[in-house]
């Protein structure tokens, strides 16, 4: 531990020498010429906020103007400012000049540069983290564990040779042997605290830690959780099963190296369902799993649901553009009702695209170049609210199409690609007004139902749209893992969207038929109920309900294994947690283990249980997903509705009604 405080010690206080007799600071900026040399061991560029936005590390060169006690620097994605201290300013010439001499990165965590060859030199003249960039000389003469290496100004020192390593360049090896690499790098990092905006193994966050391991194998990268034009990942779309996970046979074509696009994260795939990332969850840098039934499973992020896209820089077919989905989701605003686009594409990031909302026929057209909104609309369904919009002024169907192009973005043939048309596969049945926005298609026929005043438009209580359901909300009672009645629930009362609640009782209306009945444990779940499990989750002194419902678990492994999120579907009014009940026997049917239990036991393919069991699973499961529900594989019980009225929006009502 004293050593470690000692190296970042030094880190921190050590200010580096540099002779001036081959560089000399430039005191008149010309922005087409002036360039900056970091000359500390590593510097955060700030964000507008004042954040640390990212970090560059000694050694590094790019464009820079002053600005007072600030330098911007041009870096590959934007200009940011740095503390003018950290670096040091230089024409292009001199920039080259030394980019071109630099021979070695700094592979170790950390590297003193020693005044002497010897272990007990000290204090260094610099230490230097992981990444840094040096020039590297002879062989010590009487200590060959030392290299003469050189720092930017022209002071030399010492540094042992297992530290260092030669500057890699990208594609001069096989696919193979590159992803290897790319790989062994990025599991340097392991253990290694998240830090937002980090590079360095003090601290790295996720798409630092995908960006270094790429920069140290000599390949430019975007340095966020998202692809972008005009970098060498191209988009790959996997599709996943129909319970929303990923097994071994989904992931087939995914390699190492490979990233994931998660909604504001990003990791690396290892092989064999597993990948690498910095998270903010454990605050470290972990090896997790897009399998189900790994141990290391983060249910959380994994789910085919909740992956943007996934991205490679060996592209099957580099010279390709493809659409492989296009879709639209409605939304209101005021009393109109408009429309959000959608594409999932396959291919190097277009630089823009063509809407056709209305089809090919219309001479309306929209034109996509905006970073942003490009962004939401090739790869992100999720934050809807900065998509591409439409409004239709006459209701109808309409048959939109769309077009990717990339003219400007990265290329390897620098020709400009093309996804050709697209036309929507199923007609869009546009409607312009809110006023009948609970209709969400023609086809849907709402009945003549009183609708809670207590509850939002859209919602039903299902004591009073399907009565013959049964319902134990367990969370209005103590009888749950929290072990008291949790926020929100005011009343023992099952919500849902009407879409939701129609669909359950058809599904209970066929179950009767049979002398079978649903039984409700959960159905719309307040955000503030999901506020009350974090904050229970956080205290782990809290174990009163552990031989309940997690026995075979620590209570601090509940938000890492996925037990336990900060957002939950319930929020969104369409997800049910259910049962079977046997009318003629008065009883639940077995399924072999019990709702809300935390472990395998809970997965529908669980392999202990007996054959009626496991057929009771079956039977629920069937069922369900007859009526348009999907299920998920860790618990046989929850469900939530394939087409869901509001799947980006998550309520916080209580539940309310008579006790």
């Amino acid at each position: 531990m004293k050593k470690l405080l000692l190296i970042l010690t030094l880190i921190l206080a050590v200010i580096p020498v540099h002779a001036q007799e081959n560089f000399n600071v430039v005191s008149s900026i010309d922005t087409q010429e002036t360039y900056a040399v970091v000359i500390v061991p590593f510097a955060p560029l700030i964000a507008d906020d004042g954040t640390r936005d990212d970090e560059v590390l000694y050694g590094m060169t790019m464009k820079a103007a002053l600005s007072g006690d600030y330098v911007f620097l041009d870096m590959p994605y934007g200009t940011l400012p740095i503390e003018a201290k950290n670096v040091e300013l230089v024409s292009k010439s001199q920039a080259e000049e030394w980019n071109n001499s630099v021979t070695h990165n700094i592979i170790a965590p950390f590297a003193d540069i020693q005044s002497e060859a010897k272990t007990q030199s000290f204090p260094p003249i610099i230490t230097l983290p992981r990444g840094s960039r040096v020039k590297i000389g002879e062989i010590n003469s009487d200590d060959a564990r030392y290299v003469q290496a050189e720092l930017f100004g022209g002071v030399k020192g010492w540094v042992r040779r297992p530290l260092i390593r030669p500057l890699r360049q990208w594609n001069v090896e096989s696919e193979e042997v590159a992803r290897k690499k790319v790989v062994d790098d990025a599991k340097l990092y392991l253990g290694t605290s998240y830090r937002w905006g980090g590079q360095t193994p003090i601290g790295v966050d996720c798409s630092g830690l995908v960006h270094m391991a790429y920069i140290l194998n000599g390949l430019e990268v975007f340095r966020n959780s998202r692809p972008k034009f005009g970098f060498p990942i191209a988009l790959k779309h996997l599709e996943g099963n129909p319970d929303n996970t990923h097994d071994l046979e989904t992931l087939k074509t995914l390699k190492p190296g490979d990233t994931i696009h998660f909604s504001g994260h990003v990791g690396m795939y290892l092989g064999e369902g597993k990948f690498i990332h910095a998270n903010g969850s454990d605050f470290s840098t972990t090896i997790a799993s897009l399998i189900s039934s790994d141990e290391n499973y983060r249910a959380d992020i994994a789910r085919p649901s909740e992956i943007n896209t996934f991205g490679t820089v060996f592209p099957d077919e580099p010279e390709k553009l493809s659409v492989k989905d296009f879709y639209a989701r409605s939304f209101t605003s005021g009393d109109k009702v408009g429309y959000r686009f959608y594409v999932r594409a396959e291919g190097y990031t277009p630089s823009r695209a063509i809407l056709y909302p209305e089809g090919l026929s219309s001479d309306v057209i929209i034109e996509i170049s905006n970073d942003v909104k490009l962004w939401r609309f090739v790869y992100s369904g999720r934050d809807t609210e900065r998509a591409p919009e439409y409004f239709y002024t006459k209701p109808g169907k309409y048959t939109p199409a769309v077009e990717l192009i990339n003219e400007t973005g990265y290329r390897p043939s620098g020709k400009t690609i093309t996804s050709g048309i697209y036309e929507m596969k199923e007609p869009l049945k546009a409607i312009t007004s809110a006023e009948n926005y609970e209709i969400k298609s023609a086809e849907v026929k709402i009945p003549d139902i009183k609708t809670s005043p207590d509850i939002p438009s859209g919602f039903v209580k299902l004591s009073e749209f399907a009565p013959e359901i049964l319902q134990e909300i367990r969370y209005y009672s103590d009888y749950n893992f929290v072990g008291e009645r949790v926020d929100g629930y005011e009343a023992p009362e099952a919500i849902l969207t009407f879409e939701a609640a129609q669909a359950l009782k058809a599904v209970n209306d066929e179950l009767m038929k049979e002398g079978y009945k649903l039984k409700i444990y959960d159905a719309y779940r307040p955000q503030r109920a999901v506020n009350h499990f974090v904050k229970w989750a956080k205290d782990l002194k809290d174990t009163k309900m552990k031989k309940y419902f997690y026995p075979e678990l620590k209570k601090s492994v509940l938000f890492k294994q996925g037990y336990i999120a900060r957002k939950s579907g319930h929020s969104r009014g369409s997800t049910v947690d259910l049962t079977l009940f046997d009318i003629n026997a008065s009883k639940d049917l077995d399924m072999g283990g019990t709702f809300d239990y935390f472990g395998k036991r809970s997965h529908f393919d669980f392999k202990k249980i007996t054959k009626e069991q496991y057929a009771n699973r079956r039977l629920l499961r069937e069922i369900m997903t007859k009526h348009g529900f999907r299920p998920i594989s860790t618990e046989w019980w929850h469900f939530t509705l394939n087409n869901e009225p509001y799947p980006k929006t998550y309520f916080d009502f209580a539940i309310t009604g008579n006790e």
